[in-house]
């Protein structure tokens, strides 16, 4: 009885921790997500609501975001904001582009995506 209380606590605090990298409330349709350590991209032919990632740049001295946007129809917003709130980066109305952010290494970073009907892609690397 304790190995099987032991096993079901291990599995819910694994998949608190693994839920816990990406938040948001959101619908999206045909859509292919990649969430990795250094690189957070989505594809899809309809997203709506919001979708919010907490990252940490480590190391000292200046790092940057590069991001990518697709937009085929819809609206795309981003907010990039330290963890105290500040924002770095904020775009309510993003079209197709390329763009870098610069942000301090050693911070704890928020990055927010709000999607109204939007179709098409986002990819940031950091």
């Amino acid at each position: 009885m304790k190995k099987f209380v032991f096993v079901t606590m291990v599995t819910l605090a694994l998949a608190l921790f693994m839920s816990a990298c990406t938040t948001g409330s959101y619908s999206s349709v045909r859509s292919v997500e990649v969430n990795q350590k250094n690189h957070w991209s989505m594809s899809y032919e309809k997203f709506n609501g919001y979708k919010q990632r907490k990252i940490t740049l480590n190391g000292k001295g200046e790092h940057k975001f590069t991001v990518e946007i697709t937009t085929e129809s819809g609206t795309l917003g981003l907010l990039i904001c330290k963890n105290d709130g500040t924002a770095i980066y904020e775009e309510t109305e993003l079209g197709t582009s390329v763009f870098e952010v610069v942000a301090e290494g050693g911070e704890t970073y928020s990055i927010r995506l709000d999607a109204v009907t939007h179709a098409g892609s986002f990819d940031i690397k950091w």
